[in-house]
């Protein structure tokens, strides 16, 4: 209790604090020029690109503008501000600063149809879909269609359709499969001030069990309903974003047994204030939360569980140097209340044109929620494991812009009490999270082409070297790679994505070779409304594992069209 007491303590002065500060100088930063990026007719079918595509789990593919800035801002909150109101979204990736101009990497959130690039005004369309139908080995079919209806420049909609199955490789003589369904439906308007976007989306997958003895029996489903409205806005020089949503999500098996039951209620919110100090120097405030309070069903016992994550957070851009400081707050209990009130410190450094140097300490509780990490499959909750603290975590590095290529060359080191790993229990093949203690170092390389013609890059390397634990660690490889090509002359587009792991713990008694995947996807435009694509994933016939006991594909192929309209 006198935890719990403190902890309000703080978050009320924090407010108080913030509150004086947007008292202060109503100064703000004017000096953005932001390319128009949703027009009459904002849904764009066009041949170089897929605009309409939703990912599964990944909302709207709408592309991000580029954004001219001749002052310094935080282009983290920039871009996030600017898709919010297309989805929420958990974490906004890094964004390269140059002198007077911002550039999202292709990178940007994994996908690279985020990346800037100017519209071809002369396709755009009130009323636009498209449906992709796909069919390969190993019984695959992909079916996946899109609605749009632009009404007029406050009022949009957007419909999802999705259908995926497909076999899996045979394990302990059973065949099984994976089925993934998906219902999304978006709604974006405004209210005098304030952008407003409407969700509700129902997903429902089905996972064959190659184990039927253990809890999961035959093959069991995961049913995930979700409903939200996010609203962004300026009130008096505050920039606010605001998210209440609804989920409903459980793990249920073929004897209608739940394995897992949850019910949740989510509040988000984002506020911002800027200042003008003197000419060249800025400084920003930000509130950030993160709070929810459910029901859950594990072991057939149920909790009441609720986070809180709350971040306040002050940036001093300073020419060259760009500082930020603040601290975060966090409360979470499911059985045992665990607080955390931790620093947070960010310093970059623009050297000379096109290299800057940057470090950053934040130290953090983890915690997991289960919604997210039961769609890995063959995985169940417990109670049992304890949030992961965090009690340094340091990275440095540099970032170059050289001749359109950017490099991000960092070191890193964290200590961890209770760190959270996945492995097997005993005997039944199913997994689920444990604790260790964990201290580790790492190096990391990401290359990024930014405007080669018709050629984009993407390499990741990432080596880990683990100081000591008090358990072998699962999943947590010395040495990983990942490789992106793509290459988009007129009238074609290919793809090729590898990746490659050296050996690791897939349980902590045995281990996982290593393996390098690779695959290949070409599709030949034949129209503006109609393509071919087809595909051939692990070329190498590599063996791998999505967990431990569960062997992903090897080799696979298939063919498919897209149709737009």
């Amino acid at each position: 209790m006198k935890r719990k007491i403190i902890s309000i303590e703080i978050i009320i002065l924090i407010l108080f604090v913030f509150s004086f500060a947007f008292a202060q100088e109503e100064d703000t930063i004017t000096d953005i020029e932001e390319q128009k990026h949703y027009e009459k007719g904002g849904y764009v079918a066009e041949t170089g690109g897929d605009t309409l595509t939703i990912k599964k789990g990944e909302g709207f593919d709408f592309k991000i503008p580029e954004i001219l800035i001749t002052g310094q801002i935080d282009t983290k909150i920039l871009l996030k501000r600017e898709t919010n109101s297309l989805e929420d979204l958990e974490e906004i990736k890094s964004v390269i600063y140059e002198k007077g101009k911002i550039l999202m990497p292709y990178s940007y959130l994994n996908e690279e149809q985020f990346s800037p690039y100017k519209y071809d005004l002369s396709k755009l369309k009130d009323f636009v879909g498209k449906i992709k139908l796909t069919a390969g080995s190993y019984n695959t079919i992909l079916a996946d269609g899109t609605i749009g209806k632009y009404f007029d420049e406050n009022n949009r909609f957007l419909l999802k359709l999705y259908h995926l199955n497909y076999n899996n490789e045979i394990i302990n003589d059973r065949n099984t499969y994976t089925h993934f369904n998906s219902f999304a439906c978006y709604y974006g308007t405004r209210y005098d001030e304030f952008n407003v976007l409407y969700r509700i989306r129902f997903d429902i997958n089905q996972y064959s069990n190659p184990y039927p003895l253990n809890i999961f029996s035959s093959l069991y489903n995961l049913r995930n309903f979700s409903g939200s409205a996010s609203f962004s806005g300026n009130i008096a020089n505050i920039t606010g974003d605001l998210s209440l949503s609804y989920s409903y999500f459980d793990q249920i098996n073929s004897d209608n047994y739940f394995l897992y039951k949850e019910n949740r209620f989510n509040l988000k919110f984002l506020l911002e204030k800027d200042f003008s100090v003197e000419q060249q120097k800025r400084v920003k405030t930000t509130l950030s939360t993160d709070f929810y309070i459910g029901e859950n069903l594990i072991d057939d016992i149920i909790y009441n569980p609720f986070y809180l994550d709350m971040i306040f957070k002050a940036i001093l851009y300073f020419e060259p140097f760009v500082l930020q400081g603040g601290v975060k707050i966090q409360d979470f209990k499911l059985k045992d209340n665990e607080f955390r009130m931790s620093p947070y410190v960010f310093a970059s450094y623009d050297f000379i044109s096109g290299i800057s140097f940057y470090a950053t300490f934040k130290p953090q509780m983890k915690v997991i929620s289960n919604i997210d990490i039961l769609n890995l499959s063959f995985v169940i909750a417990n109670t049992s494991y304890k949030p992961e603290l965090e009690k340094v975590n340091f990275k440095a590095g540099v970032n170059i812009n050289l001749l359109e290529i950017f490099f991000d060359i960092y070191y890193g080191y964290k200590s961890i009490s209770d760190y959270l790993f996945l492995n097997n229990k005993p005997g039944d093949y199913v997994f689920t999270h444990y604790n260790c203690d964990l201290e580790y170092s790492y190096f990391g390389l990401s290359v990024e082409s930014l405007h080669i013609k018709e050629l984009k890059i993407l390499i990741d390397y990432t080596y880990n070297n683990i100081i000591s634990s008090t358990s072998n660690v699962t999943y947590l490889p010395y040495n990983s790679i990942e490789l992106k090509f793509i290459y988009q002359p007129v009238g074609w587009e290919f793809i090729t994505i590898a990746k490659g792991e050296t050996s690791q713990y897939g349980t902590t008694d045995k281990t996982i070779p290593p393996y390098f995947v690779l695959d290949f996807s070409i599709t030949k435009i034949i129209s503006d409304n109609f393509s071919i694509t087809g595909y051939i994933n692990n070329i190498l016939n590599n063996n791998y594992y999505l967990l431990y006991y569960y062997q992903q594909r090897k080799l696979n192929l298939g063919l498919g069209v897209i149709l737009k309209f």
